[in-house]
């Protein structure tokens, strides 16, 4: 059983890893407007402006070196919303988040790490009795054959991609 505790540790090692990779985001990258002028035509985007309570939710139109266009689309019809540089404080990029399956890579690396602890120490009984188990676990898990779920709503992520100096 010590070589279980082993492979959990370093998966568990692994997972925190893969969550954490991401970083901290330095305050001058995020002060270049030219980030701005790179986000494509049609993105949903937030912007907070100086001097205002709330952000206003809009689809690029176009970006330049003075100012921000894009559409605002609101119940009441489109809106063409124009944002100086100036008075632009931050915008973020609302983007769908790609689904990684980390939880699906857990489980399959858990079950490989079960069946080779059972295997070294219960040989060809404990490889097969474990064996049957994890797959048949496994398998129901990752073909969602015990619970079927409606499929589910997209994940969305707020980017940072520029903050007034």
């Amino acid at each position: 059983m010590r070589s279980t505790s082993w492979v959990f540790w370093i998966l568990f090692a692994a997972c925190g890893v893969a969550f954490g990779a991401d970083g901290k985001k330095s305050p001058d990258k995020l002060a270049q407007w030219s980030r701005v002028e790179r986000v494509p035509v049609n993105a949903l985007i937030e912007v907070e402006r100086e001097g205002q309570a709330g952000v206003d939710e809009c689809r690029i139109e176009s970006v330049d070196d003075s100012a921000l266009t894009c559409v605002a689309e609101r119940p009441e019809g489109d809106m063409r919303i124009v944002f100086p540089q100036g008075s632009v404080e931050k915008v973020w990029v609302i983007e769908q988040v790609k689904d990684r399956h980390i939880g699906r890579w857990i489980v399959v690396g858990a079950g490989i790490a079960l069946i080779v602890a059972a295997c070294v120490e219960g040989g060809v009984i404990g490889f097969v009795t474990v064996g049957v188990l994890v797959l048949g676990v496994g398998t129901s898990y990752l073909e969602d054959t015990l619970w079927r779920q409606p499929p589910p709503t997209p994940r969305m992520r707020w980017r940072l991609i520029y903050s007034a100096p």
